[in-house]
């Protein structure tokens, strides 16, 4: 909404040359409103009457203002060139946007040794409780809603699948099998006896004494002598 009030600024400032110029060159004189009072709320939809205390002869314009007090703005004319008596009836507009302030009245002397001359009113609201209320049911999509108090449910689906097994064989589970242990074979060996078994003793041998040792000497003198005559 405030995309409809920014234009209706805008385009009505436009026309606001209707009126006399105010000449802010001077303070604000004579004229002073009454009604609406300081943050008065002003139902739209309704006649209302603006009072004010006529000072000035000839014709006065009556403006809609809007925005805060340090940089308010013209909205539209409310009445213009009217006979200056002191009151005006004034339906607001359903359009209006709702605020607790921020709206305002100007009042310019149209004619007269005081033309140009202008008042301010204290700032007031507009109550608009139904503002928006088309706009919103036109484009506001209802979103699904759950039932009070109620929780979704969750429901958890568990597929067990069974193989039948032939009689006689036992069904293999999901668990490590068992290593398998291979037995081994095992003999005892005997070994065998030789047929024969040779056996000898040696023989000691003879010891004759000195006598035999003498033989033994003069037998290897007889071969060395032989020996040397033989070259």
């Amino acid at each position: 909404m405030r995309f409809f009030t920014t234009g209706l600024i805008s385009a009505l400032v436009a026309v606001a040359t209707a009126y006399t110029t105010p000449d802010y060159s001077k303070p604000p004189s004579g004229n002073p409103i009454s009604k609406p009072g300081l943050q008065e709320a002003v139902p739209v939809g309704k006649p209302y009457t603006i009072q004010w205390e006529p000072t000035t002869e000839g014709t006065v314009s009556l403006v809609l203002l809007r925005g805060p007090s340090e940089n308010i703005q013209p909205l539209y004319a409310l009445a213009e060139s009217i006979p200056n008596k002191g009151s005006f009836e004034w339906t607001p507009s359903t359009e209006l946007e709702p605020d607790v302030t921020h709206y305002g009245l100007l009042i310019v002397v149209e004619s007269g040794a005081d033309k140009g001359a202008y008042q301010w009113s204290t700032q007031f609201g507009i109550k608009n409780p139904n503002h928006g209320n088309d706009e919103s049911s036109s484009t506001t999509t209802a979103a699904p809603t759950a039932t009070d108090g109620a929780e979704p449910t969750i429901t958890k689906t568990t597929t067990l699948t069974t193989t039948s097994c032939p009689v006689g064989v036992k069904p293999t589970g999901s668990s490590s099998p068992k290593p398998s242990v291979i037995p081994q074979p095992s003999f005892t060996h005997t070994p065998s006896a030789p047929a024969w078994t040779p056996t000898f003793t040696p023989a000691p041998p003879q010891f004759t004494g000195a006598a035999g040792r003498n033989a033994i000497s003069l037998g290897a003198v007889a071969a060395g002598v032989a020996a040397v005559l033989a070259f």
